[in-house]
């Protein structure tokens, strides 16, 4: 299994479980999944937008950071995807997605020791 299949697998999972907590899905939340879809088919592009849109309904919305941060990983633009699993975690800091993230972006720039203490 290859970094990115293995990214995609560790965030779908996360993604897929929902906090206790959640209340019904917002339109942000709608537009992240379907983004998420985008960048399985290898859409980017598409998926930037639809992310673009989420964000301006709602900032801090946790699953459209989390892709957008995937997208920003797959793109190597890692202080980009570290400040979007942030955002997410400055909403929710038990997010798993974000964490997983923000795990992969550490490892990718060989800061995971650093960063598991604080876990």
């Amino acid at each position: 299994m290859t970094f990115r299949s293995s990214l995609f697998v560790g965030l779908a999972l996360a993604l897929t479980v929902p906090a206790a907590h959640a209340a019904d899905p917002s339109r942000a939340s709608e537009m992240a999944a379907e983004a998420q879809e985008l960048v399985d088919r290898g859409d980017l592009g598409g998926a930037d937008a639809k992310l673009k849109l989420a964000l301006e309904i709602e900032r801090t919305n946790c699953p459209a950071n989390v892709v957008s941060g995937i997208i920003k990983l797959i793109r190597s633009d890692l202080p980009a995807a570290a400040q979007a699993a942030n955002v997410c975690l400055g909403a929710d800091k038990k997010n798993a997605a974000a964490l997983v993230l923000l795990v992969r972006v550490q490892t990718a720039q060989g800061s995971i020791d650093a960063a598991l203490p604080k876990y």
